[in-house]
């Protein structure tokens, strides 16, 4: 039986839909008894003189593409074995139809957002560090960097019975120069010719009235919202003056407002992005492909979930800090979402002494000594006499010596100082991409007449054809195949 089949000499990929756009060669063919109207075998008469050069076949009366899958010669015909190409005959069906597909090289469908698992990463990373500026200062007397906390007993109290001050470095010291003189004494009515100067002295330690002191590393101009305005430093009652001779001028230093002992510090941290993010899509934002570290002393090491920051662009820090104590709270936030809550000590503690002599402890240890020399003598023991006036001459040296009186503890600025705020970011660099071939990950319903590859998950489409020819397409969509 003879059939007009026209041969084509034409390049496409196996799996691919495309069809010959010119028109081909037709001949009249034989179709041997048989064959099916999926695998065909066809006897062509071109002639000794001529092997045929096609690879390909289109049959109108079976309205079917064909690959030429061999080409034999036999008494004196051409015998070719064909083989139905179903994704170039059901193309325009496949292209009606709405497919789930998980790879496609359509730039304008697939998703950069959907991580991509086909590539590994490379042996090795790189880094990349964000600076956190305008944070922490270490104390400078020349600068306002930095300032101390003094929590006193103090008549103008706002925080129970105490006041907090806030003094910068350089009023810091003069309070120290202040209080290791004997001018706080001197200067407030305690006549140093009087004989009840003893007794003050012995009795009276300023150091008795600070109660804390705490070194905040921050800007003195990040507070101001939260203290006073100028105002005089007063210990107890006294008022604390730079100089210790006259003329005398009284320290002019601000305080902890009432019910504002909190500050809130706010920065912003760009987050840094993975070097493959414009060509690969931004699942590399995500680990284990970037790993974020936000590093802030003295909260330690904060690991940020990427999986919140893959989409933004910053990391906001909130930081509560108690000026009093020096206590601090870290918020980490991104959109709005929080990350992480720390705490941890900001202010450094700081210890304060004091020079004293106790001059009445002196006095009665003398008194005591003789009356207890001369009570031992009237009994008749004299070697206890001696005893006790060597002991009664030992305690008022030790009384008339000078004594360290200290408060609080010393504490750490390698704490919060050892290290700058930063955000540091570790990537891991992915293998190279065959887009073409591969495509992305897409992971939604499209059409994929679009164009392009596409990896279909269900590749179950309605056709007009055999089985046979419904399950090659099933079969070749799920694998993967080109539209075009």
């Amino acid at each position: 039986m003879g059939f007009n089949i026209t041969f084509y000499k034409f390049n496409k990929e196996g799996n691919s839909t495309k069809r010959p756009s010119s028109s081909g060669t037709t001949y009249n063919c034989r179709i041997l008894r048989g064959s099916s109207i999926v695998s065909p075998t066809i006897e062509l008469s071109i002639g000794l003189a001529t092997s045929p050069d096609f690879n390909y076949a289109y049959i109108p009366n079976f309205n079917r593409y064909y690959y030429v899958s061999e080409w034999t010669f036999n008494d004196a015909l051409w015998t070719a074995s064909l083989e139905v190409d179903a994704l170039a005959t059901y193309r325009t069906e496949i292209g009606s139809e709405n497919l789930y597909a998980l790879r496609t090289s359509n730039s304008g469908l697939y998703d950069g957002r959907v991580v991509d698992t086909l590539y590994p990463t490379k042996a090795g990373c790189t880094f990349n560090s964000i600076a956190i500026d305008e944070l922490w200062t270490a104390p400078s007397v020349s600068s306002y960097t930095g300032f101390y906390v003094v929590g006193t007993t103090c008549t103008s109290a706002n925080y129970g019975s105490i006041k907090y001050y806030v003094l910068t470095p350089f009023e810091f010291g003069a309070l120290n120069n202040y209080l290791l003189s004997d001018a706080l004494l001197t200067n407030n009515g305690f006549d140093l010719d009087n004989a009840s100067f003893s007794l003050q002295k012995s009795l009276i330690d300023p150091m008795q009235f600070i109660k804390s002191c705490t070194f905040i590393p921050i800007s003195i101009t990040e507070v101001e919202d939260y203290i006073s305005q100028p105002e005089k430093l007063i210990l107890f009652d006294w008022e604390i003056n730079y100089t210790t001779t006259p003329p005398f001028s009284p320290i002019m230093t601000r305080s902890v407002l009432p019910n504002t002992p909190m500050v809130t510090l706010n920065r912003t941290v760009n987050i840094p992005k993975h070097p493959q993010t414009n060509s690969r899509g931004n699942y590399v934002n995500l680990s284990p492909y970037t790993n974020l570290m936000l590093f802030i002393a003295p909260f330690g090491a904060i690991e940020i979930d990427t999986t919140v920051t893959c989409n933004a662009s910053t990391l906001d820090l909130e930081i509560a800090l108690d000026l009093p104590s020096g206590l601090g709270i870290l918020d980490v936030k991104c959109n709005g979402i929080l990350l992480n809550s720390i705490s941890a000590q900001i202010g450094v503690p700081i210890q304060l002494s004091q020079i004293t002599r106790d001059y009445l402890g002196g006095v009665s240890s003398a008194i005591g000594g003789v009356f207890g020399t001369l009570g031992s003598a009237l009994m008749g023991d004299v070697s206890g006499a001696i005893m006790n006036a060597t002991s009664g001459i030992t305690s008022a040296v030790n009384s008339m010596c000078p004594r360290n009186n200290s408060i609080g503890s010393g504490g750490s600025y390698s704490q919060v100082l050892s290290e700058s705020p930063r955000l540091d970011a570790q990537f891991f660099e992915c293998v190279d991409d065959d887009i073409a071939k591969n495509g992305r990950p897409c992971c939604k319903v499209v059409n994929c007449s679009s164009g392009g590859y596409f990896l279909i998950q269900d590749g179950d489409v309605s056709i007009s054809g055999t089985k046979a020819e419904w399950e090659m397409i099933k079969s070749q969509l799920e694998e993967g195949f080109y539209w075009e």
